[in-house]
């Protein structure tokens, strides 16, 4: 991993080019160093942020945080829960905006009779003050890789659901980052309808929506014959991003429809319910 023309090195070494360096070590350009005293178990994922570079190795070890400025390591607690007595190495750290995204790999997890349930959580976020962990996960495996695009999130890995679904080995999930700053005024972004979050999900998801101007907004979800299952909003509605919640426990799985109207806009999306 490189930042400022620094290299920084992870893996499960004692030393490098006959110095003493714990598992990770940062070339700055001419030489080889030791950051402290390194960390105690071999890392398989680095990725540096701002001014800390974040270590994963054993997910029953909590992420090392070596601070740059300080140049002193910090721990910082994983929200992977793999499979009890599983062998899981984080294999991706990637940072993105404001947020960490961490994945993990099954490992020998695998190689046994847990296989079906292997990497239920397997993914997780970091927003700079707690986790969050991904409905439903992946399961049949693990990550192997990460990529964001805009407010998407790409894994690749070796799984065969992902959200509680069917997903040999690729998966999407759509508008992970919530971004809580109401849109310009000028109307650079205009109306929009995010992805709801979770999605799919069992009995709960979020609707999130954005004004540039004040305006009366009507918020509905419809099955798949265009019957109208239930309205969450008819009102009038001051500018910024708003949040509606949506509670379908009381609904049968399958494919739904949900459409914002405000002002001219009008734009509708899919949901999947599952149970």
């Amino acid at each position: 991993e490189a930042a400022d023309g620094q290299v920084y090195l992870g893996g499960d070494f004692d030393g490098v080019s006959g110095m003493d360096a714990r598992n990770v070590a940062r070339w700055n350009g001419s030489s080889w160093e030791a950051l402290g005293e390194g960390v105690s178990r071999g890392i398989t994922a680095l990725e540096v942020k701002g001014g800390k570079v974040y270590a994963g190795g054993q997910v029953s070890d909590s992420l090392h945080v070596w601070n740059r400025d300080s140049e002193t390591w910090s721990s910082l607690e994983s929200a992977i829960k793999p499979p009890e007595d599983c062998t899981v190495r984080i294999q991706v750290i990637e940072a993105h905006r404001s947020d960490l995204y961490v994945g993990a790999g099954a490992g020998a997890c695998l190689t046994d009779e847990r296989e079906e349930s292997a990497g239920t959580q397997m993914l997780a976020r970091w927003d700079g003050d707690k986790w969050m962990t991904f409905e439903n996960g992946i399961r049949g495996g693990g990550i192997g890789d990460l990529a964001l695009q805009g407010d998407d999130l790409y894994a690749g890995g070796y799984f065969r659901e992902a959200g509680g679904h069917s997903s040999l080995n690729v998966a999407h999930w759509e508008d992970v980052t919530v971004l809580d700053a109401p849109p310009p005024r000028d109307g650079g972004e205009g109306y929009r309808l995010y992805s709801n979050y979770p999605n799919p999900f069992t009995s709960r998801t979020v609707f999130r929506f954005a004004l540039p101007e004040r305006a009366h907004v009507s918020l509905a979800v419809y099955d798949v014959l265009g019957r109208e299952v239930r309205r969450l909003a008819d009102r009038r509605m001051e500018a910024g991003t708003h949040r509606i919640a949506f509670e379908a426990s009381d609904l049968p799985s399958g494919v739904y429809v949900y459409r914002l109207q405000a002002g001219s806009f009008s734009k509708a999306r899919r949901m999947v319910v599952v149970r």
